[in-house]
This record gives structure tokens, sequence and C-alpha cells, in this order.
């Protein structure tokens, strides 16, 4: 399964776009089979070749990623990933081939009192405090906006990480039967 990742959708109300008009855009090539997940900018389908080219209003970027790279890369994360219910957890996905270590090489010192950074399959794997304000205004992860590859990232939480591998998972034995 193929995971197509929108970036700058929904963005404080700014170029809006209903899942509902992606789902149709993907039947439109053909792809009757593709899910969305709610309004997370996930669209999960089956799709052999790499690319997939959609008419998606200016300014909207994809990023296409095998499902089995998400699942390799969650297989992997050490053991405070999602462990502390008072921090965010995300995934830092990016776009246009930038490597994951060119992002952090612009990231200031980590205070792991706040924040905790993981790597692999070049998505960077974020937790950080959130409940305690405080702390997350004193987190690398809250100055991101200022990295200069920002605009290259796209950027799911846990749960939505989750939901991905379920849709997948769902839809391959969908297949199957």
């Amino acid at each position: 399964m193929k995971v197509m990742l929108l970036r700058g959708v929904n963005v404080g109300g700014k170029r809006r776009l209903l899942m509902a008009d992606v789902r149709q855009l993907f039947a439109n090539k053909g792809h009757s089979e593709a899910e969305t997940i709610v309004a997370t900018g996930v669209i999960v389908y089956d799709d052999p070749k790499e690319t997939l080219q959609l008419e998606l209003p200016a300014g909207i970027e994809t990023l296409i990623v095998d499902e089995q790279v998400i699942r390799a890369a969650l297989d992997n994360l050490p053991d405070w990933w999602r462990q502390d219910d008072g921090w965010r957890h995300n995934a830092i996905f990016l776009l246009d081939n930038v490597p994951a270590e060119k992002v952090l090489q612009h990231v200031g010192k980590l205070n792991t009192e706040y924040e905790a950074v993981f790597m692999t399959q070049n998505i960077i794997f974020w937790s950080s405090s959130f409940a305690d304000r405080k702390g997350y205004f004193k987190s690398e992860y809250s100055k991101l906006m200022k990295n200069p590859y920002y605009r290259q990232m796209t950027i799911r939480n846990g749960n939505t990480l989750e939901k991905i591998l379920d849709k997948a998972k769902k839809m391959t034995n969908f297949k199957i039967n």
C-alpha cells in the first residue's frame, strides 16, 4: 500500500480541501479503493508505481511513502515513543528528498527534560512536552517553524501513524479475500 501525505492543507483555514474531494480525485485516476483518514491529509491507496499525479489546489504538496517504510520505522522506535501522555509525539516526513540529518543540523541543543528525538527511515520522530506549556516553549520542537527546511516538512502525530497502518492492513486483507 502507498500513503500520500498532503502538506499545506487546512493550515489556518487556508487551502481547505475536503477529503471526500481527494477521494474523488483518486477515483478519477482509477483508484476507487483509496481511503482517507478523517481530516489528516492522509490517503492510503494501492498502487505499485511510485508516482501518482493529482491536480491539487496551488500550494498543496504531496509525499508518497510506502506503508512498509512507516511500519519498519515504527518497529524500530525507542521505548520513550508515545509513553508520556503529557507529551506530543510527532513524525516529521520530509519532502523533496531532504535528508533528516540536514534538518537536525539546524536544531539547537535538545533539553531531554522536555523532548526526545529519534531518526530512522529519513523520518524524524519527535516527542515534546505539551501539557506543561512552559516545558513546550523550552523545547526545540516549538521552534521548528524557524527551521530553513520547515516548508519541506509534513508532520503527523503518533495516533495518525497507527491509523495509517490499520487502514493499510484492512485494505490488504480486503484485497486478499
